[in-house]
């Protein structure tokens, strides 16, 4: 991982020094990143338009199956709209790519901050491990934390001027202590002034998730739920700043913070993007017609799959519907004569009433 964790811890570090502050240099920190991460942004956004490209026929199909609460119907509606999606190339799982590359670089900037000495400091490993080696001498409780020996080191420089590569470090090592909050400790439960960072994750991540969701574009599947899946994601917009909140508690408190910022510019993210391209509008009449198209291609389709039925009965004509039963009646009543094998009888000739001369001569 060190081919991230340098460059980053470089790019930090850069930020501290320009600002003396590492709180203000996580913000620079943060836009950099944002910026970095801005086309995997633009993508989602056009996958999002793509989407609502299709709300008249999604809204089509999902009318079709108001009605019909069945676990077989719910599904066969699934599976249309699935197809509809494949059919016009939206794919769902393209808005998720953005958060799968943040979660790496959270943990890079999580071993920046857990390793100072290696990655904002730029030492070697053998300097840190000869570090680390004498803070432990000086303070046995300091063990293999970097963060610990890097207090050491501030508190008794001059026991450590001996190492190669330490005495440039005077006066320039990096501190995140922060209007006295030292944001390299980990936020405990109690009384613990570090505890207003996870406090603060927790709303700016339920704010962030409640507005995001407004200006992104919902499916009509989504707006029409019932109330238990309403009271589910009632609980699911809950779930996640409580997940972010928990994950703050067992990382330094510079996460949280760097978590804090980026939730706040993904908003502004989206909020410039929607402002840029907006999603398209649809008036009533888009509604109908695609509720048009849609039965017309059932009934089409119905058409198809009548034709391709093999067993299902012929229609006959409406002249000839009584044939069969009058010739039924006459194979029932009619005595098959002797000697004759088959099954087929002669239907008998009607009587001839017509105005035919018969040929006699009237007297």
């Amino acid at each position: 991982m060190d081919i991230i964790n340098i460059p980053l811890g470089w790019l930090l570090n850069v930020f501290y020094e320009i600002t003396g502050n590492y709180l203000v240099a996580l913000i620079f920190f943060a836009v950099i990143i944002k910026v970095i991460l801005l086309p995997l942004g633009i993508k989602q956004h056009n996958n999002s338009i793509k989407q609502a490209k299709l709300r008249p026929k999604e809204a089509a199909i999902v009318k079709r199956y108001q009605n019909q609460k069945s676990q077989a119907a719910q599904q066969k509606k699934n599976e249309e709209i699935q197809k509809l999606y494949q059919s016009e190339g939206y794919n769902q799982l393209a808005g998720c790519l953005p958060l799968i590359v943040q979660l790496p670089i959270i943990m890079c900037i999580y071993n920046v901050v857990r390793s100072p000495l290696r990655y904002l400091c730029g030492l070697g490993k053998e300097t840190v491990d000869a570090i680390l080696t004498k803070a432990a001498e000086i303070n046995p409780a300091v063990g293999k934390d970097q963060i610990a020996a890097l207090n050491t080191m501030r508190d008794k420089f001059s026991e450590f001027t001996g190492i190669e590569g330490v005495a440039a470090l005077e006066g320039n090592l990096p501190s995140f202590t922060v209007f006295g909050l030292d944001l390299s400790q980990t936020p405990k439960f109690g009384i613990d002034i570090l505890i207003i960072i996870p406090i603060i994750t927790f709303i700016t991540v339920f704010i962030t998730s409640k507005l995001t969701k407004k200006l992104s574009y919902q499916s009509p599947q989504m707006q029409q739920q019932t109330p238990d899946v309403k009271l589910s994601m009632t609980i699911m917009d809950l779930v996640l700043p409580a997940l972010s909140t928990s994950i703050t508690f067992g990382v330094p408190a510079v996460i949280g913070v760097y978590w804090i910022y980026q939730n706040l510019l993904s908003l502004l993210q989206q909020f410039i993007m929607v402002k840029v391209k907006p999603f398209p509008k649809f008036t009533e009449e888009d509604y109908k017609e695609a509720e048009r198209e849609l039965n017309g291609k059932k009934k089409k389709q119905n058409k198809i799959n009548l034709k391709k039925d093999p067993d299902r009965p012929r229609v006959r004509s409406l002249h000839h519907i009584d044939d069969d039963e009058y010739n039924a009646k006459v194979v029932d009543t009619e005595k098959k004569p002797e000697g004759v094998k088959s099954d087929f009888i002669t239907p008998v000739p009607m009587k001839d009433y017509s105005d035919k001369p018969s040929g006699k001569v009237k007297d």
